[in-house]
Formats: structure tokens, sequence, C-alpha cells
């Protein structure tokens, strides 16, 4: 029989409460398998403004109420509140705070995309509230996962902190990394309000890093397993982090565990999506087709149905390396539909009049609008920037062969060159390469054939939750 565990999720996003991204879709997906198999998993996450309590029916947990934490040489008080993951047995602890959690945004605030001053404060207390939560309830994970750099001092204060208590004795420790923009760097002055002995801050210590407090570095070299969607991922890191950790990755790398993320078949499945116009799988191509005729008769394209229809996301205002490709796109017969990620409206409008006929823009990118561009698009163009919503994964399973720059979760999943290939790479911020990748998927799509047998391949990639369920509970497994 299966051992069953004690699993503790630390996170500071999970679906449905915070919107979709590879940290909120990963939190539900593998808490929701885990206690489907027996496992006792529970979440701790910040309880934040936008999440209601009548929408989601929590209640107070009475022995929770005012835990003291302490944070910069003082106390503060953090109170618990619990509920559940709708249709699912998950049970969650929302930590309140009223000065450090109840914003509209987790690490930024949504009207200025700017960062808040006191994420540090804020993430040192999520952490050192979730530890000191344990031992009151009487809960002793065996395991607690913890994801990114919000949570990862969570590993520091189990491995130095509370080094001799027996409560923790036994309890394993793994990171996930799915944020490969930020490290959780912050000024030297954070170290006390952490907790740390500022005379123990110095080059080389596990919590420093180019002379900031690293609460990432802190959190990866006290945890007994670290897991990672791929090498490309990793290098996206900003420097100094990426070289110490790359150093890192190859002095341990049997404390490295690398993941897929995955995708929810039963929102994002052309065999059975009800927004599309025509259901269709890698075994029957028929309905792509339709899906494909109906999209360019919305945008009032001139297109032939064995010409290529290529879909494009764009995230930014400069569409200036699109004018090359549409005019390459039109040379094969073709035509391009494009959406902005950012809703500028205008530009993009704009762009599409420059070809009528030719050209298509999306007003509005919404859950809809994407299904309905992934299902008409023989190709989908992805430019440069990071994919939080994994549209490559999206694009595989609607049979929209990917075209992305070659960086972060695109490289490590997508295959190219062997018979295994699902899709195209260009060098990042390489014009000549955009063109020239493009041109190479459309030269391949005159044969019918072989395209056929590139979609089929990319729509038969395993990108479900369950496969990456699989390797994290292994890692359960080989820590104890």
């Amino acid at each position: 029989m299966k051992k069953k565990r004690r699993i503790l999720y630390l996170t500071t996003e999970l679906s449905p409460f915070n919107s979709e991204s590879p940290l909120s879709e990963l939190s539900h997906h593998l808490t929701r398998i885990y206690r489907s198999a027996g496992h006792d998993i529970r979440v701790v996450m910040p309880k934040y403004s936008f999440i209601r309590d009548r929408k989601y029916n929590l209640r107070e947990v009475i022995r929770l109420r005012e835990i003291p934490v302490p944070i910069a040489g003082r106390l503060t008080w953090v109170s618990v509140k619990s509920g559940f993951v709708p249709d699912t047995r998950v049970q969650v602890y929302f930590l309140e705070h009223g000065e450090y959690f109840d914003r509209e945004g987790v690490i930024s605030d949504p009207s200025t995309s700017e960062g808040y001053q006191d994420n540090d404060e804020r993430f040192i207390v999520f952490c050192r509230a979730a530890v000191e939560m344990l031992k009151i309830l009487s809960w002793q994970p065996q395991i607690v996962h913890c994801s990114d750099w919000n949570g990862a001092l969570f590993p520091f204060y189990l491995r130095r902190m509370y080094a001799n208590d027996n409560f923790y004795k036994s309890t394993k420790i793994i990171l996930s990394l799915t944020d490969y923009d930020r490290t959780g760097s912050f000024p030297p002055s954070s170290v006390f309000k952490a907790g740390i002995n500022p005379d123990e801050f110095h080059t080389g210590t596990d919590f420093e890093l180019g002379g900031q407090f690293s609460f990432l570095k802190t959190g990866i070299v006290n945890s007994n397993k670290v897991i990672i969607n791929g090498p490309a991922s990793t290098a996206q890191f900003p420097p100094p982090f990426r070289k110490w950790f790359q150093n890192y990755i190859q002095d341990n790398p049997d404390n490295i565990v690398q993941i897929p993320f995955g995708l929810n078949y039963n929102i994002w499945n052309p065999d059975k999506d009800e927004k599309i116009c025509a259901n269709y799988s890698h075994r029957e191509l028929t309905g792509k087709a339709e899906n494909k005729m109906k999209l360019a008769a919305k945008y009032s394209l001139e297109l032939e149905p064995d010409a290529p229809l290529v879909g494009c996301i764009w995230n930014g205002t400069d569409l200036s390396p699109l004018k090359e490709i549409v005019e390459l796109i039109t040379d094969y017969g073709g035509s391009l539909v494009i959406a902005d990620k950012n809703s500028d409206q205008s530009a993009m409008e704009k762009f599409a009049q420059s070809s009528p006929g030719n050209i298509g823009a999306v007003k509005l990118l919404t859950g809809l609008t994407i299904k309905q561009l992934l299902a008409g698009s023989d190709m989908l163009i992805l430019s440069p920037g990071k994919d939080k919503e994994l549209l490559h994964l999206k694009a595989m399973k609607y049979g929209a062969v990917p075209i992305a720059p070659n960086i972060s979760f695109f490289a490590d999943d997508i295959v190219q060159g062997d018979e295994k290939v699902n899709g195209f790479l260009f060098d990042n911020n390489d014009t000549a390469s955009f063109k020239d990748t493009v041109e190479k998927a459309l030269e391949l799509f005159k044969n019918r054939k072989d395209w056929t047998t590139l979609t089929k391949s990319a729509m038969k990639v395993d990108t479900t939750w369950n496969k990456t369920a699989r390797v994290v509970l292994e890692v359960y497994d080989a820590v104890g």
C-alpha cells in the first residue's frame, strides 16, 4: 500500500482564489490530486483582500487567533481562517494580517504594477506565522512543500531557528521554483527583521548574495529538494543569482528535480471543449479545419482552406518585428490573427488595417477568444517575454504548433529537430532568427503530410497535471 502522508503546502497563490498563473495552477492541481489519493494535504496562504469570507465560506479558527509572530525585534499578531478549495476536500488555512496581507496584489500593487515596499516584512511574517501555527494546531507534517522566494524563509526557520525542536525533527522540506524573475533580494537591514543576528550577515553565508539578503538562496540551501521547470527557465534568473544557482546545481545535482507544468484538461481539451465550433483530437483533425475557417470568417480574412492561418499572441506595443512576418505569411497565401496581451487596441487595430483581408485583430483577449484562436490556428507565434499562462502548452494541445523564443518555459517544453518535435524556437530578440523560423514553419506547412504529423505530435504531448503530480510524488518518496 502506498504510504499516506501529512503534507503542508505553503504558497502565495492558489486557484481559484488567485488568478491563473503557473504557481496558482500548480498549487491547485497538486493539492487536489494528492488529497484525492488519500494524503492529508493542507494549504497555508495569505488572506488577501480579494478573498471573500462569504464567497468561500471561511470560518475563524479560534485557537489560531492572534498568533504572536516576531518581526524586526517586535511582535505582531496573525489570525487564521479556514476553508476548502471549492469542489475538493483540500483544507486551506488563510493567514490574516490587516497591515501585511489585506491587499489587492500578491507582491505588487495592481494599480501601479510596482512591488510593495514592505515585501520583506510581509513574507517574513508569512513564513514565521506558518511555523508557529502548526505547533499551536498540533498538526505535524511529514513534508512541507514551499514555493518560490515568498515561502523560502520557511526552510530556514525550520533548519536554523527550530533545529532542536522535536516537533519538526523529522520534517522534510521541498522548495518549488516557478517565478524566475524574482529572487527575494532585500537590503542587509532585512536580516534583523527576519530575526537573524546582523553580525552573521557577511559574504558567503547562506542568506547573503551580492551584498543583499537573498530569501531564495536561503530557502534553497536549507531544503531537502529543489524543484525546477528546467535549465532554460533557471537561466532567466537575474544575476548574480543565476550564476550562483547554476553553480549550486552543478555541485548538488541530486538536490535538483525537474518537473513539467501541466494543463487542466477539463478546461483545455479540444476533444470536449464546448467553447469552440467543432471538437477534434490528434486522432481526428477534421474539426480543426472547421474552427480554422470560422476564425477566418470572423475576421474577414481572404483565406483558402489549404493556406496557413497563423495565430499570434503579442506582448508589447512594438509591432515592428511582425511587419516582415506578415509579408512572409501572405507570400505563402496565409493570414495572421493577432491578439495583444497588453490590450493596446489602437496599435493592434491600426496594424490590422495596414493589410485588410490578411490580418485580423482580436479585440479582447479572454479565455474564450484564446480558445477560438488556438482551435483555428495552424501555428501560434508567441512574442518574446515570459509565458505566465503556459500558452505554448495550450497551443500544443489545440494543434496550433508553437513558434516561440528560445527562453524559459518555452525552451524547456518545446522540442525541435528530432523525432519528438512539437514546435519551433527562435533566438530571443533576434529579428533574423524570428523571420527564418517562421519561414521554416511555413515551408513545412506546404507538405501537408509532414505538417499533420507535426500537429499530431504536438497534440499528443502529455501536458496533464497528473504527470506533474507523479514526478512530485517521487520527490516525496525520495526524501521519506
